[in-house]
């Protein structure tokens, strides 16, 4: 049995064993995340032929009408639907393991002769995870703050030919941060169009800084525990009803309200206004620790055996327009 299959044993027994079915945990979730921290685990889903995640979402509404009595049929109400297309990121690492150290490890039943395999192969998945959060946090179009824009696109589609699929803006245009911006971006966030209610408020360390002396004027803190390590740390602020919570990967100038999106460590299972979180991330890999294992065999030269663990996964949301960001803060 090859080493392979041993990468793949000791990924699925932990993902069974320790942390329920779902490697989502074991890989993401328990090491400190970034917003994968916030979002619901979708599962597996194929992506279409064009290799990305297809998603319908209502693009707009025809409207109804006041009318009297005799008044001519209106035409009917239809609303258009879009597949919005999201596009997933591939993530790997790789291993390897020479004759020498193959022979020191012996048979599949003996690996315990052999720790340094397990130990390569968690450094490996470490490597991974902090890609994932770095990459899902960023302003790309399949990160957090690409999602989060009036300009990037929703998916694949353009928010200028969809007004519905825009989240609510505010540009601070360079000012501090002050109580009046943020009564302003949280009460503006909730009018129509928008209707957003965040569950939480990112913001980065500089920006945290600044708002902790608008909430206290004193000293103020991050909780003594933060969600799985220094990626995602909770603080006792609050914007409107939401939660403060420090990421450091995000932009220094802008504050991000998410709608539908929740700590799981904090025992959330759902967020308090829809009832859902309509923030997830769906998986491209079907095997139960949803990694992909690969021997990448070795040349005729005696170079080590390389393994290669990856993982295809794509982060999405379907209330695009409930979403808000205050953007064009000072950071000085």
């Amino acid at each position: 049995m090859t080493i392979a299959s041993d990468v793949f044993n000791r990924l699925s027994d932990d993902a069974t064993y320790i942390n329920g079915p779902s490697a989502f945990h074991t890989a993401v979730f328990s090491y400190g995340m970034g917003v994968v921290e916030l979002v619901d685990d979708w599962g597996y889903k194929a992506k279409g032929p064009d290799e990305k995640l297809h998603l319908e979402i209502e693009a707009d509404l025809d409207a109804a009408e006041v009318y009297i009595e005799g008044q001519a049929m209106p035409a009917p109400i239809e609303s258009t639907d879009l597949e919005v297309a999201f596009t997933p990121k591939a993530f790997r690492g790789v291993v390897r393991e020479s004759g020498h150290e193959r022979r020191a490890r012996g048979s599949l039943d003996q690996g315990a002769r052999f720790p340094d395999a397990q130990r390569k192969v968690k450094r490996a998945i470490a490597a991974i995870k902090n890609k994932i959060a770095k990459t899902l946090d960023d302003a790309a179009t399949y990160g957090m703050q690409g999602q989060v824009s009036q300009t990037t696109n929703y998916g694949d589609q353009s928010r200028t030919t969809y007004s519905k699929f825009k989240p609510y803006k505010l540009d601070a245009s360079s000012a501090d941060v002050s109580t009046a911006l943020l009564n302003k971006w949280w009460a503006l966030g909730m009018d129509d169009p928008y209707g957003a209610n965040p569950d939480v408020v990112l913001i980065s360390a500089t920006q945290f800084q600044k708002i902790a002396e608008l909430g206290s004027g004193k000293l103020s803190v991050p909780d003594a525990q933060p969600i799985g390590g220094f990626n995602l740390v909770p603080t006792a602020l609050r914007v409107g009803t939401a939660p403060v919570m420090v990421m450091p990967n995000i932009s220094t100038s802008t504050l991000f309200g998410l709608t539908g999106a929740t700590a799981r460590a904090q025992g959330l299972s759902q967020d308090a206004n829809t009832g859902s979180r309509t923030w997830g991330i769906t998986w491209h890999e079907e095997n139960p620790g949803r990694f992909a294992v690969l021997d990448l065999g070795a040349n005729n030269t005696d170079t080590p055996m390389n393994i290669q663990i990856s993982t295809d996964l794509t982060l999405a949301h379907t209330n695009p327009n409930e979403q808000t960001y205050l953007t064009g803060l000072s950071t000085g």
